[in-house]
């Protein structure tokens, strides 16, 4: 009975994977048996070229969005057409290594479908000028890729020694992606939206030169939007370029918790980091190699020997590990 209990275990822990891929026969990761190296490291290879991808893909939008008619009438065209071709070769090999390769959930079914549809190319077939902006606003729904570069950026967090410089790149990339989606927004509502289509009643008219500014490259005109959105995040609306029509007080009003949600985010980050480095700091102390060997208590040296040979663990260092595991405590505190 109990060498079948354990046959029964063994079955269990081989055919149970946290992703769900295990082989009930073999035991083996059903990667392991069809991958070649050749295999295995093209799949390493395109799923580096998709996370850089998603990259940019997450940080171009909205600026495809928002500078959309300033842009070169043929480039947005160009980068919905292209994002839509990666993604339906990304949906090609992923179903020609279909046994290996699988689709997790539904969401990134729909996903698969929100980058495949060419909204772009959609909307310049659209005569109502709302019914074509609302079309051409779904390419928003792309920017949740942004949680692909995250999420990477934690596993490689748990599993690189290089904690703390990647925790400094998620929140400088965190940062980015909010001043710059606020930023674009506010450009639309300036050129696409201006009240009675003057963009003198918007916050183009607070920019030094506002007669000129829309004459400008694109270079400034970002430059002076990301400016916006930092002074605006950080004044709530009293920078020297600032809201001055209902529409931007109430994308500003709306956005606001959304910066505070981002603050608090990025908060919690710097505190893990700060956590991570003290107690890495902790267990490679000199000082704490040495704290067993000169402590007495009672006459009662905490630097013995615990093994009868002399080669196990002295009190002294235990008492030094359980201190250094304890650091955290102190930080949260």
């Amino acid at each position: 009975m109990e060498e079948e209990i354990q046959v029964d275990d063994r079955e269990t822990e081989r055919t149970h994977d946290e992703e769900g891929n295990r082989d009930a026969d073999t035991g083996r990761a059903v990667s392991e048996e069809v991958d070649a190296p050749g295999v295995a490291n093209f799949r390493r290879i395109w799923g580096y070229f998709m996370l850089g991808f998603a990259f940019i893909t997450s940080l171009y939008v909205p600026v495809q969005f928002g500078f959309y008619n300033l842009q070169p009438t043929w480039f947005p065209f160009a980068m919905d057409c292209a994002t839509s071709a990666v993604w339906i070769t990304d949906a090609i090999i992923k179903f020609y290594f279909s046994v290996s390769w699988k689709f997790g959930s539904v969401l990134e079914l729909l996903e698969l479908i929100i980058f495949i549809i060419p909204f772009v190319a959609i909307s310049e077939a659209i005569h109502p000028k709302l019914a074509r902006e609302i079309v051409r606003g779904l390419i928003w729904l792309r920017i949740g890729i942004a949680r692909k570069v995250i999420g990477q950026a934690r596993k490689w967090r748990n599993r690189t020694s290089c904690t703390l410089l990647l925790m400094m790149g998620e929140v400088i990339f965190v940062l980015y992606f909010t001043v710059n989606a606020q930023g674009c927004i506010y450009f639309y509502e300036a050129t696409v939206w201006p009240p009675s289509g003057f963009t003198n009643q918007t916050w183009i008219a607070t920019v030094p030169n506002p007669t000129t500014f829309l004459g400008r490259s694109f270079l400034p005109q970002f430059i002076t939007t990301m400016y916006l959105a930092v002074i605006t995040i950080c004044t709530i609306g009293y920078g020297d370029i600032h809201p001055t029509n209902i529409a931007e007080y109430s994308f500003t009003f709306i956005f606001s918790p959304f910066n505070i949600v981002v603050a608090i985010y990025i908060g919690e980050v710097v505190l893990i980091a700060l956590k991570k480095s003290l107690l890495a700091t902790a267990e490679g102390s000199p000082s704490g190699a040495t704290a067993g060997a000169g402590t007495s208590s009672g006459g009662t040296s905490f630097g013995a020997t615990v093994g009868a040979d002399g080669g196990g663990a002295t009190a002294g260092e235990e008492a030094h590990s359980e201190e250094a595991i304890d650091m955290p405590s102190v930080v949260d505190v």
